[in-house]
């Protein structure tokens, strides 16, 4: 029998920075073998980018009384017996505010895209990339178009990070992907940064920048 993943539920602390430095150092490493943490990160990005765009005033005045106390009172009783299905249950409230938020405000106005730029090659690497930069109400939104150009390089299904540099020089990860011999992936990620705080955008591979783009 298969053992359960121990990090199956670890994906939205992860990305809230709700873990420690090294729960996200041992996380990370686990995320380097498995493509389905990995997908779980992916899409608690993509949730986390859909209530951006909603107040807190908005969504809990969206939230039925009846559904909010009913979930905090099963996260209380999964709290007390173990920590890792907390999160795990804190993903759900969380899935059920982003539905309640999409219906209750189903579209959101369209973004000028302040910036696109095509990363440079920081060293020899079979991978290109460009990116479209909005500027969002609580940051900044990042679409970023990714290849995989030649059939010699990196190991098939590598790790890839995409990196925001501030204008002090602090690096912070936004998302991560597996990218192989031609293969192409679209794919958005946020950060709080307005686009004139941030100084550069990478991608990384076995944490070292690959790929860079200067504002």
């Amino acid at each position: 029998m298969t053992s359960p993943d121990p990090f199956e539920h670890v994906d939205v602390a992860y990305v809230f920075g709700a873990l420690d430095a090294a729960e996200v150092a041992q996380f990370e490493t686990h995320l380097a073998t498995c493509d389905d943490c990995t997908a779980r990160v992916a899409e608690a990005r993509s949730l986390t980018a859909l209530l951006s765009d909603v107040s807190e005033a908005e969504i809990v005045a969206a939230v039925p009384d009846t559904l909010l106390p009913g979930l905090l009172r099963r996260a209380g009783a999964e709290r007390r017996r173990q920590r890792w299905i907390t999160t795990g249950l804190a993903a759900v409230v969380a899935a059920c505010l982003v539905t309640i938020a999409i219906m209750a405000f189903p579209s959101s106005p369209s973004r000028h895209v302040d910036r696109t730029v095509a990363l440079a090659a920081v060293v020899t690497s079979p991978v290109k990339a460009s990116a479209q930069l909005t500027e969002t109400e609580s940051g900044t939104q990042i679409k970023l178009h990714c290849t995989y150009t030649g059939r010699d390089g990196h190991e098939p299904g590598a790790l890839y990070w995409l990196v925001v540099v501030d204008k002090h020089g602090v690096p912070t990860k936004l998302s991560n992907w597996r990218l192989g011999p031609g293969e192409d992936q679209v794919f958005e990620a946020t950060t709080a940064l307005p686009v004139n705080q941030i100084d550069s955008i990478e991608i990384t591979y076995a944490s070292h920048p690959i790929l860079s783009a200067k504002l």
